[in-house]
């Protein structure tokens, strides 16, 4: 055998009202697994499907557990094993809604437009954070080094967190700039995110400085001035 085959839902595994658990599902529940497969059978893993259920329509907590998993895809894809990964299912369940005349970008469609900054980048090394941290990060480089991409998810459905970054050996001055999907309403399921756009504040030491409300998922962009 070369492959192991694995799909994944978490049907069985939560109340689909329970966002607190979806947001912070793909460290806590995905990884894991991810983690016991790969050590326990050593062999490279072709995750086939992955989503929160099927036959639904996107919800916030389903985009914020799309996040989180791209997030640990883009970040530990090599270590836990994963070769390739598949979201399933896009049409009408989560990703793009279809009608006979219209088809837009649904709440986990718009995680995966937000994630294409990182294609085509290198992975940057970031502290590891605990499996229940209110903020979930993956960053990236592009080959260049002129640019670099952090998409960060802020999981708490109470705190709004400031970061100030530091991108270290990138030649000064920093420009900065930054994007949101914002949970609209916690409290419904069928809720979407509004997308907003913000300029960071950055120091005089070229440390810019962004809030990440709760319950959203932001990408931050940073360029050197000399680009």
């Amino acid at each position: 055998m070369n492959y192991f085959s694995y799909h994944d839902y978490m049907l069985d595994s939560y109340k689909p009202e329970d966002m607190q658990v979806l947001a912070k599902a793909s460290t806590q529940y995905l990884r894991p697994k991810l983690q016991k497969f790969h050590q326990e059978l050593r062999l490279r893993t072709v995750f086939g499907e992955w989503n929160t259920m099927w036959g639904r329509p996107g919800t916030v907590g389903m985009g914020l557990y799309a996040a989180g998993v791209l997030n640990l895809l883009c970040r530990e894809a090599e270590a836990l094993g994963v070769e390739r990964a598949y979201f399933s299912q896009p049409v009408s369940e989560g990703a793009i809604k279809v009608t006979p005349l219209t088809a837009e970008l649904d709440t986990v469609g718009k995680v995966f437009a937000a994630f294409k900054v990182h294609q085509g980048n290198r992975s940057l090394k970031l502290p590891e954070m605990p499996a229940d941290a209110d903020l979930d990060v993956c960053a990236s480089v592009q080959a260049d080094g002129h640019r670099v991409c952090a998409t960060i998810v802020n999981r708490s459905i109470t705190k709004d967190h400031t970061l100030e970054l530091l991108a270290k050996n990138m030649a000064r001055p920093v420009k900065a700039s930054a994007r949101f999907l914002i949970a609209r309403d916690v409290t419904q399921q069928q809720a979407d995110f509004d997308e907003r756009e913000k300029k960071p504040t950055v120091t005089e030491d070229s440390r810019p400085v962004v809030k990440v409300p709760r319950y959203s998922v932001a990408v931050i962009e940073l360029t050197n001035g000399y680009e």
